[in-house]
């Protein structure tokens, strides 16, 4: 992959969606964070998956920000690689019935997400919690289970902002 050895960060759907009217760093209250985020953005620090942005725009009705953001940004989504591809066939191979989600919906990005950061070795940004009971082939697993099973760094978007001092000016 072009350009990987500066990125650190792959951000799930939810992260991203953190910045939309009525939640919880909606940009119109966090505009510093956000600018901050859309430099590392655009410097390719922080990237996400297309499936992230087939999530974003799914709903054509629904214009919103982040929308018409993903829209703007849509060439920065980075494609599925044979690299990717092959993780996540593991991945599934592994917990096969965390894989089920990919069968039943197909604009679901959480196994080529962990697979994203696993492959490239990242730092997995969502909004979701790990789940303590989490036994290693739960179809409802989170994000978060995968990436402490797998090894891999999984944080929240505060987690992003204190790392990379986002509220700085």
């Amino acid at each position: 992959m072009e350009g990987s050895e500066i990125i650190k960060y792959v951000i799930d759907t939810n992260s991203l969606l953190e910045g939309s009217f009525n939640r919880k760093y909606e940009k119109k209250y966090f505009p510093v964070h956000w600018k901050n985020f859309e430099k590392l953005w655009n410097e390719g620090i922080v990237v996400s998956i297309e499936l992230v942005f087939i999530e974003l725009t799914k709903s054509e009705e629904k214009r919103d920000e982040i929308y018409v953001w993903a829209e703007k940004n849509k060439n920065s989504f980075v494609s599925q690689t044979e690299d990717v591809k092959k993780t996540l066939i593991d991945l599934f191979n592994e917990y096969q019935g965390w894989s089920e989600n990919s069968k039943t919906n197909a604009t679901w990005a959480d196994g080529e997400l962990v697979a994203f950061a696993k492959t490239h070795s990242l730092i997995l940004v969502t909004e979701e919690k790990i789940r303590d009971n989490f036994m290693g082939d739960d179809k409802n697993s989170k994000i978060p289970d995968l990436c402490k099973k797998e090894e891999i760094e999984c944080i929240n978007f505060l987690e992003l902002i204190k790392k990379e001092n986002l509220h700085e000016f």
